[in-house]
């Protein structure tokens, strides 16, 4: 589809503006990212999810004027001075980490809304190069971890059952990192715990040698004790314990 290769081209760009990065913000062309902020608003127009899209071209407007404001156009500029007034980074090392964020974002969205195979491979990259770019030192890395497995868990999914078994993997690894990171955060657990339980037996179903019942079956009683009982989704993560339960039982 011809959204999924423009999300795809926008991707090449941003990885060429990180590899020209390294030599330092003069290497940079604005233009180049004034471009892609216009292509998420365009996109933000019907191709796309409204709220991703235009976060995404914000964010994208802001670091084309950090690099060289001269280059703005006219019709964006008050646009970049109100979000600078609400807190947008003015400098190019911190501006870059949002631009990326609105960017991969907005990929997720158009993932959930049509995912495609070349969709899956851009949804992969966009989250992977987060994750690289921010490091582990950021307040929310482990958030971070948590995007790109639950990235490579779809693309799985999507692939099945032809599907990279290294992308589960590798997935399973990333999450239960999160959970080593910030073992203290309920939201993070809860989250990870949320897709290690499915992708845990997912990938004992694939290879019963990883034994991996024993431990989906703990994620899925972690997540029902991380869960209020007045929640609306606690009914149906009660009954996914009890499945795993039963699997368990029954190996």
């Amino acid at each position: 589809m011809l959204t999924d290769a423009v999300l795809a081209d926008v991707s090449d760009v941003l990885d060429q503006t990180l590899r020209a990065a390294v030599t330092g913000p003069g290497a940079l062309d604005a233009r180049v990212i004034n471009d892609v902020a216009l292509v998420h608003r365009i996109r933000a127009m019907g191709l796309g999810h409204p709220v991703e899209e235009l976060h995404a071209c914000g964010a994208l407007q802001v670091l084309g004027y950090v690099i060289d404001p001269s280059a703005a156009a006219p019709q964006t500029r008050q646009e970049i001075a109100d979000a600078i007034g609400r807190g947008a980074a003015t400098d190019f090392g911190t501006a870059l980490l949002p631009a990326m964020q609105g960017h991969a974002s907005a990929v997720r969205a158009a993932w959930r809304r049509a995912p495609s195979r070349g969709l899956a491979d851009t949804f992969v990259h966009a989250f992977r190069r987060l994750v690289d770019l921010a490091g582990p030192d950021v307040p929310n890395f482990p958030t971070r971890l948590l995007d790109l497995a639950a990235a490579l868990d779809a693309r799985y999914g999507f692939d099945e059952p032809q599907g990279v078994l290294e992308d589960l993997n590798t997935a399973i690894g990333l999450a239960q990192q999160a959970i080593s990171v910030a073992p203290d955060d309920r939201d993070v657990v809860r989250r990870a715990h949320l897709l290690l339980g499915p992708m845990l037996v997912t990938r004992d179903e694939v290879n019963p040698g990883f034994e991996d019942i024993t431990a989906a079956l703990g994620s899925y009683r972690t997540v029902v004790e991380l869960t209020d009982t007045d929640d609306l989704q606690y009914e149906a993560r009660l009954l996914n314990l009890r499945r795993a339960q039963q699997l368990a039982d029954n190996p």
